[in-house]
């Protein structure tokens, strides 16, 4: 599942694991199907475990088409500490450089890039 080698679509959907991955590509093309294509330049990838999302997001701008990317959200498991996973992801975007949302279901943004987490369950 982790080939994650290429950018094809504008806005990204980064998931914790296998599941979250194929229950988010099931539920895009659900979407697509029930809204007309609505979510069709959405692109769901595995940035595997909790801990491997620090080195996932500092490979991302490298790989190809990354300049495309308008908007990304991350979704993982909250664990056992919703409030230690809500740290956990914005210490890793700040110290990558990216747009920081101040809480999950939020939106941030900078002249090129939005940025949002999902944590379950919230």
């Amino acid at each position: 599942m982790r080939k994650n080698k290429e950018i094809s679509k504008p806005n990204l959907v980064l998931c914790e694991g296998a599941d979250a991955t194929y229950f988010t590509i099931e539920y895009i093309n659900y979407l697509n199907i029930k809204e007309e294509m609505a979510f069709n330049n959405f692109q769901v990838m595995d940035f595997g475990g909790n801990d491997e999302l620090p080195n996932f997001l500092e490979v991302l701008p490298s790989l190809r088409n990354y300049n495309t990317v308008k908007s990304i959200i991350i979704i993982r498991d909250a664990e056992l500490n919703h409030n230690a996973s809500v740290q956990s992801i914005k210490s890793t975007l700040k110290n990558k450089g990216y747009p920081l949302p101040t809480k999950a279901n939020e939106i941030a943004c900078d002249k090129e890039l939005k940025i949002a987490f999902l944590l379950f369950p919230t």
